[in-house]
């Protein structure tokens, strides 16, 4: 246990995330940290911990600064340790998890929500098709007409408005990406 200052009080927080007490009542531990350090250091994982809401937001549109390729990019060793007989499968995880979506910043994150969006619009190939995929995502009907007739290839349709309107952000996030 670490004493963290607080106002007129000492604090004393476990600086183990995964100590039983932590785990059996996540709520009070992250809300007392919430209400009194924000933005904690966690000198026994070596990490930022992050409970507001605002602050989570901020870090994660700043991606220059607070990176979510960690996995990929941290060469420290796993914490808490390992058992020698599981290194292979923490590598091939380590390997395997680096690429999801979810773990990519920016420029790599935005180009492959493209690509998605890309693919969607070959997959409906036809421009009857087009039009009522794009309407049922939430497109207005005159817009997605004309989205369906600019002759326009699947790239450039896939950065255009019409398909981030349809295929939002929060959409591709609902499916995982």
């Amino acid at each position: 246990m670490a004493n963290v200052a607080f106002h007129d009080e000492m604090l004393t927080a476990h600086e183990d995330l995964l100590a039983p007490d932590v785990i059996e009542d996540p709520y009070a531990y992250f809300g007392r940290l919430r209400e009194e350090d924000p933005v904690h250091w966690n000198p026994l994982y070596d990490t930022w911990v992050i409970t507001r809401y605002d602050d989570v937001v901020w870090s994660l549109r700043h991606p220059e600064c607070f990176s979510s390729e960690v996995f990929l990019r941290d060469p420290r060793p796993p914490y808490p340790p390992i058992l020698d007989a599981d290194e292979g499968l923490y590598d091939f995880n380590k390997r395997y998890l680096s690429h999801w979506f979810i773990r990519r910043d920016p420029p790599d994150h935005t180009r492959l929500r493209r690509r998605l969006r890309k693919i969607l619009w070959e997959q409906w190939r036809k421009p009857k098709t087009r039009y009522r995929k794009l309407v049922a995502l939430g497109v207005d009907a005159e817009r997605a007409r004309k989205a369906t007739a600019t002759g326009r290839g699947a790239w450039w349709n896939a950065g255009a408005s019409h398909m981030h309107a349809a295929v939002t952000n929060r959409l591709l996030a609902e499916w995982g990406c």
